[in-house]
């Protein structure tokens, strides 16, 4: 039956009555009751643009609006909008918000990772620049630029962003968020390591790291010029009394 071939699971139970309605009987006349197979074949039954949008979601790794997709796949916001109230039809996504904003995500986390057995790092990593690109528009995310830089491969690129997305952060005193982005600069970055370093150790500090920031500061001490040293290692003393 129906019920006992989808192990329990709802949303399997779904997707095979969905794609029963795709497919004929086996040779049998009896249908094929493969939970995992039947969410394959409803994810093959999309179209090219709508194949191309769940690729792209997948690259988000998160809910995404239409507008960010469309970006990113190059594509007019009307196609992608109406390949995704397709999807959301056929049970692949599923309307949310995020910040106030109308989104799609994948209706459950199977459909992801039958994508995900697809599609390597690497067959992403164009969607990942355009992601990129398009994160640094308007209403868009440095953070999220960063990200998607580091998943492309350019991590020059995202150590540079990096350091802007961490200032920007300081200015809005998200001084986790500025501590965590300076960490991926002097991960992947080339430039002079002291200042960052610096920099992210206080950042660490002002945001109640204090076992880190300790660290950060003493990491800081062992390559800033002399006139700053003596000063960094009281900063680490001060974190490790907080």
């Amino acid at each position: 039956t129906v019920a006992g071939a989808s192990e329990g699971v709802p949303l399997f139970a779904e997707m095979t009555v969905r794609s029963m309605a795709l497919r004929a009987p086996r040779d049998d006349g009896s249908p094929t009751l493969d939970p995992r197979l039947a969410l394959n074949e409803l994810i093959a039954a999309s179209s090219e643009d709508e194949r191309s949008l769940l690729l792209a979601l997948l690259a988000a790794a998160g809910p995404a609006p239409i507008e960010l997709l469309a970006l990113a796949l190059g594509r007019p916001y009307v196609v992608v909008d109406v390949s995704a109230a397709a999807l959301v039809d056929r049970g692949l996504l599923r309307w949310t918000r995020t910040g106030g904003r109308a989104c799609v995500a994948f209706y459950h986390d199977a459909v992801r990772t039958a994508l995900e057995g697809g599609f390597g790092e690497e067959g992403l990593r164009p969607l990942h620049t355009r992601l990129a690109q398009a994160f640094l528009g308007p209403n868009g995310s440095k953070e999220q630029a960063v990200r998607h830089l580091l998943a492309a491969g350019q991590s020059s690129a995202a150590a540079s962003l990096a350091i802007e997305a961490a200032h920007d952060a300081l200015s809005a005193k998200a001084f986790g968020l500025a501590a965590d982005l300076l960490a991926i600069a002097l991960e992947h970055g080339e430039g002079e390591r002291a200042p960052l370093l610096a920099q992210r150790a206080s950042a660490l500090d002002m945001s109640g790291r204090y076992a880190e920031a300790a660290l950060a500061y003493g990491h800081a001490a062992e390559v800033a010029p002399p006139a700053d040293t003596l000063k960094l290692w009281l900063a680490k003393a001060y974190s490790h009394l907080a």
